[in-house]
């Protein structure tokens, strides 16, 4: 006995999805359509749908139903008004108390040019955002190496003594400005070892220049005081000099008064001599 309730048949007629295009079909286990939302001529007949090798769908719903209750099978189909063939997907699904099998299908020649539409708008948009990216990624390589080309050319410099030199990228805030910072710091140190080594090159100049005045002036001490006691021991030697003229004159004196003593004593002995003579 065929199952054929009118009301479900009627609910089968009406449900619509797909913007119409999508209907559903309910058949028997003999192939028999029960109802048929589309084409309503084709309910009481077996199923004319074939399959690519010229079978029935009844079989591969078989096959796809064979341990489960619901599957998805493929069939070449023509859409309602045309007469071409074009790949279908349904969805079957089997309510054994009523031994029927309910399927819905979708055809994917559109869901094919939807996917090529969206695959070449993806493709103008990728191409879009690759040519973006290598626009930014070339403008980014020009930048940094722009900027790494100055930073070297103001190491070079510094590396030569040239401490005057700017900085350029200081003011960044990427990694080319943090490499700028690193250079400023390499050249404030420098500036200030060189400022170090000017001021000790000046501290040993203001050394050696006191160390000489130091000993020009102990030379010139030493020249002056020994000038003053040379002109002492001079001016004291002169006096000696002086002294020893006086005892020397002294002594001369001395010696004259020593011959008149002597001369005066002869005299009294002759007289002596005489006064005894005559007093013999």
């Amino acid at each position: 006995v065929l199952f054929r309730p009118s009301r479900f048949v009627a609910d089968i007629h009406t449900l619509r999805y797909d913007r119409g295009g999508g209907y559903m079909i309910v058949q028997d286990d003999n192939e028999v359509v029960l109802a048929h939302a589309f084409n309503r001529k084709l309910e009481g007949l077996k199923s004319t749908v074939r399959t690519a090798d010229g079978r029935t769908n009844a079989d591969p719903i078989r096959e796809v139903l064979r341990d489960v209750d619901q599957g998805v099978i493929s069939y070449p189909y023509a859409k309602p008004g045309e007469t071409e063939q074009k790949p279908k997907f349904s969805v079957v699904s089997r309510f054994a108390p009523w031994k029927i099998t309910v399927f819905s299908g979708a055809w994917v020649d559109d869901v094919e040019a939807d996917y090529r539409a969206v695959l070449l708008r993806l493709s103008i948009v990728g191409g879009v955002i690759l040519l973006g990216t290598v626009l930014v990624a070339w403008l980014i390589n020009h930048d940094i190496s722009g900027s790494l080309g100055q930073l070297r050319t103001t190491m070079y410099s510094l590396s030569h003594g040239d401490l005057a030199v700017a900085v350029p990228g200081a003011d960044r805030r990427d990694e080319v400005g943090a490499m700028a910072q690193a250079v400023l710091v390499f050249q404030e140190g420098m500036r200030k070892a060189d400022q170090l080594s000017a001021e000790r090159v000046a501290a040993e100049t203001r050394a050696t220049e006191e160390k000489h005045a130091a000993l020009t002036h102990m030379a010139e001490t030493i020249e002056t005081e020994t000038r003053s006691a040379m002109d002492q021991i001079g001016a004291r030697t002169a006096a000696l000099a002086v002294t020893a003229e006086e005892m020397s004159a002294s002594a001369g004196r001395t010696g004259a008064s020593a011959q008149s003593a002597t001369t005066a004593c002869a005299h009294a002995m002759t007289t002596v001599q005489t006064v005894a003579s005559a007093a013999e």
